[in-house]
C-alpha cells in the first residue's frame, strides 16, 4: 500500500463512525462515475413516494401490519450491533 493510502486508512479509521461511513460512501459512488449520483432531491422523492405507496396498501387493505415481536429474532440475526 502507498504512503497516501496508508495514511489516508489512518485518517478514515480515526472518524467517528458517521462520518467514517460517509467517507466511505462517497468513495464507493466516485467509483461509479458521476453519472451514477441522483441529487438528494430525487432519492428524497423516490423515497417518499415508496412510503406513500406502502401507506396506500395498508389503507386499503393491501398489506398489514404487525407487531416488531415476531420480527426481532430475525432483525437481530440480520443487523448484529458490532460489539456482538
Amino acid at each position: 500500500m502507498a504512503s497516501n493510502a496508508r495514511e489516508a486508512e489512518r485518517a478514515l479509521l480515526a472518524l467517528a463512525p458517521e462520518e467514517h461511513a460517509a467517507v466511505i460512501r462517497a468513495g464507493l459512488i466516485s467509483l461509479e462515475g458521476d453519472d451514477s449520483r441522483a441529487p438528494q432531491e430525487e432519492n428524497d422523492a423516490a423515497w417518499r413516494a415508496e412510503l406513500d405507496n406502502r401507506l396506500d396498501d395498508v389503507l386499503h387493505g393491501r398489506g398489514t401490519l404487525g407487531t416488531f415481536e415476531p420480527t426481532r429474532p430475525r432483525f437481530a440475526a440480520t443487523y448484529r450491533s458490532p460489539g456482538r
